[in-house]
């Protein structure tokens, strides 16, 4: 199954005090998702996210192709505590 490539996802933002007040709890396990990331040798790439109130281990996952089109892959592992 193929990705739609007009799909629009969510990225709740939490940063305006208001917000981080009156907000519905947030029950996501997918937290971020972007396919379309570029990233350069010459300059870092940030990419910013809200975890959930799930509480547990989750997972970064990162595939993609170099310049040269080789496939990459990285995982990393990061914990949500109470």
């Amino acid at each position: 199954m193929r990705i739609p490539a007009n799909k629009i996802y969510f990225f709740p933002d939490y940063s305006a005090d208001k917000q981080k007040l009156e907000r519905v709890p947030d029950h996501r396990l997918q937290l971020y998702w972007n396919p379309d990331v570029s990233v350069t040798n010459d300059r870092g790439t940030a990419l910013e996210f809200y975890t959930s109130d799930v509480v547990g281990d989750f997972e970064i996952v990162i595939e993609g192709f170099l310049g040269d089109g080789r496939l990459i892959t990285m995982r990393e592992v990061f914990s949500v505590v109470k």
